[in-house]
């Protein structure tokens, strides 16, 4: 089964929830930067699975959890395949603000399945940082395919094959 979008994001809200609790310093600088209640907070008492949800909602492009909730559930498919799932996660802000962070958060599923996959986006970040900058986004489809789809040699041979 694949992830359902909105369960991935419910699962990254409490993910950011459970690092500002411990004090992540990357998290609350993500809070400061996405929450006006928080902006410049030295505190984060108070902080709420409701306000981790605005900070990611935020970082998505939405005013509101709301938003970015009905956003997701008027998509045509309900369930993400690891294809897509992958490729909005390093599409996103956050991913651009905390490749390390946005991997660690990943979707339970896809970490589990394809955690491969994750360590070679990382991999692929770590010797390009180019791919962080949003002009660079597209590329990301072409990096996907081929590591999710990795074409064999003998794949090249049964094409000419048929030639």
């Amino acid at each position: 089964m694949t992830p359902d979008p909105l369960e991935f994001y419910k699962q990254l809200a409490k993910t950011l929830l459970r690092a500002i609790r411990d004090g992540d310093a990357q998290a609350k600088e993500r809070v400061r930067k996405n929450h006006h209640k928080f902006a410049s907070s030295a505190s984060f008492d108070g902080f709420r699975l409701a306000d981790a949800q605005y900070v990611l909602a935020r970082e998505q492009g939405h005013p509101s959890w709301s938003k970015l909730k009905m956003d997701l559930e008027s998509r045509p498919s309900v369930h993400a395949t690891p294809y897509e799932t992958s490729l909005a996660l390093v599409k996103s802000e956050a991913f651009r603000a905390d490749p390390e962070g946005s991997l660690r958060m990943a979707h339970p599923v896809l970490k589990t399945q394809y955690g491969h996959l994750l360590k070679e986006i990382l991999s692929h970040v770590r010797k390009d940082p180019q791919l962080l900058k949003p002009e660079f986004a597209e590329r990301w489809d072409i990096i996907l395919d081929e590591l999710l789809y990795p074409l064999e040699d003998s794949d090249f041979e049964s094409l000419s094959e048929s030639d």
